[in-house]
């Protein structure tokens, strides 16, 4: 498994986390929260996606 397919992985579960945060008891917190996560995760997709091999 090459370090891409792991990030790729990794970003799919939390993809799934960032969603149950929003779903389950959502308070501002929370999807304050999720907001941040994903940019963070996005941003390290497009990263890993622009530099690839």
């Amino acid at each position: 498994m090459t370090i891409k397919e792991i990030i790729e992985k990794w970003y799919a579960e939390n993809k799934e986390i960032i969603e149950e945060m929003r779903n389950y008891k959502a308070d501002n917190y929370k999807l304050g929260y999720a907001d941040g996560m994903e940019t963070a995760l996005d941003t390290l997709k497009m990263y890993l996606d622009l530099y690839s091999d």
